[in-house]
């Protein structure tokens, strides 16, 4: 379930995911599309009973890529954007499984944000 940007690792029922996307673990369109596909399939898994998820030793997330951000040319895109964000962020909140942040470092924008 291994992903350049995003690991995953089970033991002893615990389903620990890694966002490793520096330098400082941004939420990029890419990342936030493997969080939820990563999520779909922790929470089918019968080998996962709790699901951690946690960023680098000095950054947990600095939020939404501002790059990728900028670079909407439209209000559709921004829309989109935003969209898939609140998205992956309710099927987190929204998992059958408990999930723990472990929130190591900076953590900022919607790196430490809930869905409304």
């Amino acid at each position: 379930m291994n992903q350049p940007n995003l690991s995953v690792e089970i033991s002893e029922k615990i389903a620990i995911a890694k966002i490793d996307n520096p330098p400082g673990n941004s939420l990029s369109d890419e990342i936030l599309k493997l969080l939820d596909k990563t999520f779909e399939k922790l929470n089918k898994d019968p080998l996962a009973n709790v699901i951690i998820l946690t960023g680098g030793e000095r950054c947990f997330s600095t939020g939404a890529d501002i790059r990728e951000t900028g670079n909407c040319k439209t209000a559709k895109e921004a829309i989109e954007m935003s969209v898939l964000g609140q998205k992956v962020l309710l099927n987190i909140e929204n998992s059958r499984k408990p999930v723990i942040a472990v929130v190591n470092g900076f953590c900022l924008g919607c790196g430490l944000s809930r869905p409304y």
